[in-house]
């Protein structure tokens, strides 16, 4: 027999909505039954449903329109650099980068790879090395990976858009919803000394970063090596 659910029913209803957004009950951009209908359809009251709603589109996951209801939110690519690339000049102005050349191959997964996405033994990734434009010149150079069972084909969807995130969700229904990044600093060796026309042991900043999606799973890790010259990588909290 299975267990009871203690957890509190806000948190149940939502992870229930979590769910069926999950599973593409609710596309991209496609408009969610008002509040009181979920509320009538789950059982709960009309206040824990908002509540409900309510923290989701705080996370992201879906976008309020006063006077027209509660979409689920579409990336795009401008709402994925808004959110997902923080490099800035130093006047503190986005800066936003171009798509060079890359190449898309399947591999098996590395142990790293492993860990990182939780992937067992024997799977593949799909691997997306790449450079990026700042004004015309070569300023990121990128490794990515993705869990090639989550993205099927997507070797084949090249030349990829510079923005991936909205490639994911549009194309594979994967929606990224949060990241862990990781800064540090780090010297370029040779092959970024050649992509990014710099000395070798030149000074590069570093973001590891690992996506979710909205039920929290991993389905990405990415490297970025940055030129440190007049960009900074900001965060704002709170």
């Amino acid at each position: 027999m299975a267990k009871p659910d203690h957890a509190p029913l806000y948190v149940q209803i939502r992870s229930a909505l979590v769910a069926r957004l999950a599973s593409g009950e609710w596309k991209p951009g496609a408009m969610l039954p008002s509040d009181r209908a979920l509320a009538i359809e789950m059982g709960v009251s009309l206040g824990t449903m908002r509540k409900t709603v309510d923290s989701l589109a705080a996370d992201g996951v879906l976008r309020r329109h006063q006077g027209k209801g509660t979409f689920v939110t579409e990336q795009t690519p401008e709402l994925a650099n808004y959110h997902f690339f923080r490099l800035v000049d130093q006047h503190g102005e986005r800066v936003l980068p171009q798509a060079g050349s890359e190449v898309v191959v399947i591999i098996p997964a590395g142990p790293e790879t492993q860990r990182r996405l939780c992937l067992g033994v024997g799977e593949n990734v799909i691997l997306i090395d790449r450079f990026r434009t700042i004004a015309g010149r070569p300023a990121i150079l990128e490794t990515v990976e993705v869990p090639a069972a989550l993205m099927p084909g997507l070797e084949r969807e090249t030349p990829l858009p510079n923005a991936l995130y909205p490639h994911y969700q549009a194309r594979h229904g994967i929606s990224v919803i949060s990241t862990d990044d990781r800064l540090s600093a780090v010297a370029a060796d040779a092959i970024a000394a050649m992509t990014l026309d710099v000395p070798e042991g030149a000074p590069l900043l570093l973001v590891e970063r690992v996506a979710y999606d909205l039920t929290g799973r991993a389905v990405e890790w990415r490297r970025s090596r940055f030129l440190s010259g007049g960009l900074a990588y900001a965060v704002t909290l709170g």
